[in-house]
């Protein structure tokens, strides 16, 4: 008898290992493509006296694309509009350009079996980063990381509640643990 308990257990650890629900985090792939790079003038002031006269920002047409990888529908909140605010960048040099939003709030994304959804977004490049300071020592890329990734901080609907669950995460960055990077892009050159 006691064989078969044993047996029995370890025949329920071996088929949940292979069939038990995964999380969300394991389910879902973030993937990230350049559709433009393009330079525009800058007009805003510097903080530094730059080389030239003229000063371009170097910008970037992208698509972000959450895939849902798994047979079963998957959900998770983002905002409604701002959608960028559950993503982060990981390095210093490359930013989210910032638009207008109206009836920004957040809510519950579904994605289906096997499917995506699409998010477009322009990234900007650091202004220094292509225009140097006059009479300054160093360089804007030293030591800087050599790939942009873009990674979703995913707050699945099974943790939130509602949208009051939903702040208290994106507020406390110490709840960010299920974060789902993309895949490399080389924007530093």
């Amino acid at each position: 008898m006691k064989r078969l308990i044993i047996i029995l257990s370890l025949f329920t650890f071996i088929s949940c290992n292979w069939n038990c629900s995964e999380s969300n985090s394991s389910k879902i792939g973030v993937k990230i493509h350049v559709d433009r790079e393009y330079f525009v003038p800058y007009d805003k002031p510097l903080n530094y006296i730059p080389e030239n006269d003229t000063i371009l920002e170097k910008r970037y047409d992208v698509k972000v694309t959450v895939l849902n990888k798994s047979d079963k529908l998957v959900s998770f909140w983002l905002w409604s509009c701002d959608w960028e605010e559950n993503f982060q960048i990981n390095n210093s040099y490359i930013f989210f350009n910032v638009h207008e939003c109206d009836k920004n709030c957040p809510h519950i994304v579904r994605i289906n079996p096997r499917d995506s959804i699409v998010f477009k977004t322009t990234l900007l490049r650091a202004i220094g980063y292509d225009n140097r300071c006059k009479n300054c020592i160093g360089s804007y890329d030293s030591g800087n990381v050599a790939t942009t990734k873009i990674g979703l901080l995913l707050v699945e609907s099974k943790d939130c509640e509602n949208m009051d669950d939903y702040f208290n995460t994106m507020g406390d960055k110490s709840k960010w643990g299920k974060i789902i990077w993309s895949n490399s892009l080389y924007l530093n050159k």
